[in-house]
């Protein structure tokens, strides 16, 4: 039983992107910018979390056939590697979704709505009968909205009625997770093509794939970098200092338990340390300033 919740813990991935649910829950509640309870950022925290580990879930199990072609894949997934068994995987699944479900009917109507909005959409993205990821267009697009926008505008709502200031950060945000996707259809070209995927880069090709990537990327970037700088008097400047500690504790945690060489980061040796730094800061100027 313990090596079952072992690898049901294993299909979560949830170092793959803790990092940035609780910088999308956190940012969504600077924005909102008042009456920001401890009690209910953690419930919408928790309830974000929940949701993109049932994505991720339903994803792997859905994707065992095609993770079992791929030597790199093949033992990442607990369901292709033949160490959990798909019953097991769809039940532990649906026990999270549920979970997200009651998290966020805790925090306000708002927020389950758009709750209900990502489970849907992060099941629909991977559900082989639909399957967004492998439909041109939609793909990016789900992908843009569950794993990124989409938990930006729970965390906003909880706190906030909806307002236009929101649109810009879950347009820059969406952009951000699109060109993600994109960089992860790139990578996976080959066995996604053996699988007979009809997504956005078997349409447009490598060539312009890449390009459309680099530019919602950098637009992302833009866009995030313009509302920093509006922001930037609500931010305890003091906690800046806090950047390089992070950074550094991050990069030897991940040193030590990878085992790697500093020279072979992964996007998680990037990115984590400065997702991390900037939740704590905007949590920090949430309280403070």
């Amino acid at each position: 039983m313990i090596k079952k919740f072992k690898n049901i813990y294993k299909l979560t991935r949830l170092e793959t992107f803790t990092s940035f649910v609780i910088f999308l829950s956190i940012l969504g509640a600077f924005m909102a910018g008042k009456d920001i309870t401890p009690v209910k950022l953690f419930l919408i925290f928790m309830a974000n979390l929940s949701s993109v580990s049932f994505a991720f879930m339903i994803n792997d199990t859905e994707d065992a056939d095609d993770d079992a072609m791929d030597p790199k894949k093949i033992h990442r997934n607990p369901v292709s590697a033949g160490i959990l068994s798909k019953k097991d995987a769809y039940a532990a699944s649906f026990v999270v979704a549920g979970i997200s479900l009651i998290l966020f009917a805790l925090v306000n109507f708002s927020a389950l709505g758009v709750g209900i909005s990502l489970l849907v959409c992060g099941f629909f993205y991977s559900w082989k009968q639909v399957r967004f990821k492998g439909i041109a267009w939609a793909d990016f697009l789900s992908h843009g909205y569950f794993l990124a926008a989409g938990i930006l505008l729970s965390s906003y709502l909880s706190f906030k009625h909806f307002d236009i200031e929101i649109i810009p950060a879950f347009i820059g945000v969406g952009l951000f997770s699109m060109s993600g996707d994109l960089y992860n259809e790139l990578r996976d070209y080959e066995v996604d093509r053996k699988s007979g995927l009809k997504n956005t880069v078997s349409i447009l090709g490598i060539k312009i794939t890449t390009i459309l990537k680099n530019v919602m990327a950098a637009t992302s970037v833009i866009i995030l970098f313009v509302l920093f700088s509006i922001a930037y008097k609500r931010i305890y400047l003091p906690s800046l200092l806090i950047i390089p500690i992070v950074i550094i504790a991050v990069i030897l945690y991940n040193r030590l338990k990878t085992k790697k060489s500093l020279l072979h980061f992964d996007n998680r040796l990037i990115y984590d340390p400065l997702l991390y730094s900037f939740s704590i800061i905007l949590g920090i100027s949430l309280y403070i300033n």
